[in-house]
């Protein structure tokens, strides 16, 4: 089971929607495994907020190893290792039909979809999902060749994309909400206590960021989110939540997500980046850095295939910003970010490689000088893309192959 486009800008969540769904079939069903919270898309228009559907496994009755994911209201949520019996899709359809129509009239600007199938879509969908803009047409024929059922308006081909994701380069998150009384009020979490949740509890990740002094697991909308909490190990982060003084709340879910693994990376050698995308890129700088109102600096560089392109590393990017500004020309570099509704620029989330300058013309002191520029360098954590993968998650080799522009994990098609 897939859902998608639930949130409206006035309130409404994906997640949450999942949250309540697993809280009232779990009488009739069985959860097999974690619910997964998958990624699409950053860079598509009309994307409420972080462009994420969910997708979760249901069966008759469970089997093997069984064990807590959340917890609603005093109530445990757990999942099965495995699951036995079939579950007619027809009938689950109903159930979940009747919800997402009552979350349609409640929240305006959004068009909730859902997928049902018993044979997941093949793993093409996701990627073309993750990196471009599909039709519904396209999501409906994958979706008509895995016999799968489906309801709804465009969360249709969020939840379809979805659907095929086999669960590669994941993360988890611990997704804790609130009572619907105290949404849209301000969410009081101690800045002292997420400050030390990644020395506490290393395996989590993009709690704080120290430059911005911005709380990253606390949402800023109005949704019914309380806090999330990202990292690699589900054990460690209800330990890292449980260390949280927050307000009284119904209670959590664990999913199993996308988040970190930089899927929506398309690799380019000599092609131009079109808009709507994010890319992987290798490049020369082709000018000086300048730095603009407001702060943000801006570098032109020229691509392998001869074309050029604009650079951008805004204000709350920090460090990105300040390495940009100490490029200079005939610099190679590999950069990484995303082409959104103006062509020809490309908004930096991470750049590698950035150092010794080309040409027999390069004064020996200035290669010297900024000989420490050689390395990765990424957004301050406010700043970074939910599914950009944090460096702290990459080993040696990984980062070698980035710096190489061409990481097993991205060409996969």
């Amino acid at each position: 089971m897939a859902i998608d486009d639930t949130d409206s800008p006035e309130g409404g969540c994906t997640t949450h929607l999942t949250y309540t769904l697993l809280s009232s079939l779990k009488e009739e069903y069985a959860l097999v495994g974690y619910p997964r919270l998958v990624r699409l898309n950053p860079t598509v228009p009309w994307k409420t907020r972080g462009n994420g559907a969910t997708i979760f496994f249901l069966a008759k009755k469970g089997g093997g190893r069984r064990f807590p994911i959340g917890e609603r209201d005093g109530e445990e949520i757990t999942a099965w290792e495995r699951g036995e019996g079939r579950v007619d899709p027809e009938d689950l359809l109903e159930v979940v039909r009747e919800a997402l129509e009552e979350e349609g009239r409640r929240w305006r600007e959004n068009s909730p979809g859902c997928v049902v199938g018993e044979v997941q879509p093949p793993e093409e969908l996701y990627f073309k999902g993750v990196r471009g803009i599909v039709k519904r047409e396209v999501a409906e024929g994958y979706l008509t060749d895995a016999g799968a059922l489906w309801w709804g308006g465009r969360g249709v081909i969020g939840a379809a994309c979805a659907s095929a994701w086999r669960g590669m380069g994941h993360t988890y998150e611990i997704l804790a909400y609130r009572k619907e009384e105290m949404w849209g009020r301000e969410r009081a979490v101690r800045e002292d206590e997420v400050k030390e949740l990644e020395r506490l509890f290393p395996s989590t990740f993009n709690n704080y960021d120290p430059l911005n002094r911005h709380i990253c697991i606390r949402p800023s909308t109005p949704c019914p989110v309380l806090i999330g909490v990202r990292g690699t190990n589900p054990e460690e982060l209800k330990d890292a939540y449980g260390h949280l003084t927050l307000e009284d709340h119904p209670g959590y879910l664990i999913y199993l997500t996308n988040q970190g693994s930089d899927h929506h990376l398309i690799p380019l050698q000599g092609s131009e980046p079109a808009p709507g995308g994010s890319y992987l890129l290798p490049a020369t700088v082709a000018g000086h850095p300048r730095r603009e109102r407001g702060g943000h600096a801006f570098v032109t560089a020229r691509g392998e295939g001869g074309f050029e392109i604009t650079l951008a590393a805004y204000r709350q990017t920090g460090e990105l910003r300040d390495i940009l500004m100490q490029l200079r020309p005939g610099d190679r570099v590999v950069a990484a970010g995303s082409v959104d509704s103006y062509p020809g620029t490309l908004n930096l989330e991470r750049c590698p490689r950035c150092g010794r300058r080309a040409g027999k013309d390069a004064a020996e002191y200035r290669v010297v000088e900024r000989r420490h520029l050689e390395g990765l360098y990424e957004a301050a954590v406010s700043a970074r893309r939910h599914l950009s993968r944090p460096l702290k998650l990459m080993g040696d080799e990984e980062r070698a192959r980035f710096m190489r522009c061409c990481p097993t994990s991205y060409n996969l098609q």
